[in-house]
């Protein structure tokens, strides 16, 4: 593995764990990940865009027009993008014109669409993808990152929703009411913003599969934390 792409994974992971921070700026994240992805991949553009429940958007783009971001935007329903999003499968193909799938699209054929790595990612809150365009040199740049760019869209997605729930969180006078709502928090008393911040990041780790170390001195609740985690990770059905 090559220098470039070990610093692109750390600095990909490095945002990782900003994303779970409080008070983030999703927007400011969603550019700097984008500039990452177009670096190391020499894309010609770049999009990334994450929808709630209700359809609210954030985005970011690289060297995309106003009049391209909206085209975009409608291809979330028509097009590449709908096609990732509907399937939950990354699509990466040397040429929109000439690939079956995409061909007789009139957006493919207007503008010339070549390249394209298309990689959706969501929760269960969030939806997004990531939309990069290239020329047909651009799919062997795009093929060598694709596993990291989807294992980061893997794990940010419970984090936007983590982050959602947080916003909601601070405008409630109990901190801890919508997460009461959203997992299954039994045994657990207090109303604290304390409390709101731990149990906050204990969920953002409870759908990782990653190894959790828990310290703190005897009688902290260490172990009903850890119990929280497993109750509310993919094997809670599990040992």
């Amino acid at each position: 593995m090559d220098t470039a792409r070990i610093q692109f994974q750390r600095d990909f992971y490095h945002l990782l764990l900003r994303l779970g921070t409080a008070n983030v700026d999703l927007r400011s994240i969603l550019g700097e990940a984008l500039n990452l992805v177009v670096g190391i991949s020499d894309a010609k553009q770049g999009y990334v865009e994450v929808l709630d429940s209700d359809d609210n958007c954030v985005y970011q783009s690289f060297s995309v027009s106003n009049t391209e971001i909206k085209n975009l935007q409608k291809s979330i329903s028509t097009g590449i993008i709908a096609e990732a999003m509907s399937t939950a499968e990354s699509i990466l193909t040397s040429s929109a014109l000439i690939d079956p799938r995409f061909q007789s699209l009139e957006s493919v054929q207007r503008l010339n669409i070549e390249a394209v790595l298309c990689i959706p990612f969501g929760g269960k809150t969030t939806r997004g993808v990531l939309y990069l365009q290239g020329d047909r040199g651009f799919r062997s740049n795009a093929e060598k990152i694709r596993l990291d760019t989807e294992l980061f869209s893997l794990h940010v997605s419970p984090l936007l929703d983590q982050l959602l729930i947080d916003q909601e969180l601070r405008s409630e006078s109990d901190p801890l009411s919508a997460l009461r709502r959203k997992f299954k928090l039994e045994g657990i008393i207090g109303h604290s913003h304390k409390l709101f911040d731990l149990l906050n990041s204990a969920m953002m780790i409870a759908p990782l599969e990653v190894s959790t170390l828990l310290l703190g001195e005897t009688g902290t609740g260490k172990t009903q934390l850890a119990r929280l985690i497993h109750q509310n990770s993919k094997r809670s059905g599990h040992p």
